[in-house]
Order: C-alpha cells, then structure tokens, then sequence
C-alpha cells in the first residue's frame, strides 16, 4: 500500500521565508514519548473542560499501541 505524503507551501524552502506544511507518514524511528506528550498539549484544554478523551492523559503504550492499530500522521512547518 502507498502512503500518500503532501508538501503544502514554497518548492524551496531554502529560498522562501514562506512556511512550508507537510503531511507525512509518522515514521518507527520517532519518539512515541514525544508524541504523547503532544497529544497531551493538545487535548489539555478539552481534558480542563471536563471532557472525557484518551489523550489528555494516556501513557505512551497507549499511543504505541494504537499506531500499530491504524495509520498515524504528523503534520510538521520546515522540517
């Protein structure tokens, strides 16, 4: 199966002060810590809210598990 990757913004990031998005594949090499920690940043406000989701507190394994589940994506500026 091919995993579609899209650049969204300048070719050439090197000549343009222009931001560039990208949306790839999360890749086996990156830190499943780190991700969590970003599904943690990005669900506090909702967890404050009271409402009740999985990423406003769940451990890495949990990430771990679900990437293995499915199909994860990150979206990264310059990178």
């Amino acid at each position: 199966m091919s995993v579609p990757f899209f650049s969204i913004g300048s070719a050439d990031v090197h000549r343009s002060s222009q931001p560039v998005l990208q949306i790839r594949p999360f890749k086996q090499t990156e830190s499943i810590d780190n991700l969590t920690l970003l599904l943690h940043r990005a669900y506090s406000r909702l967890g404050g809210m009271g409402l009740n989701y999985t990423a406003v507190n769940q451990k890495a394994e949990v990430t771990a598990e679900r990437l293995r589940d499915g199909i994860c994506f990150v979206a990264v500026i310059n990178s």
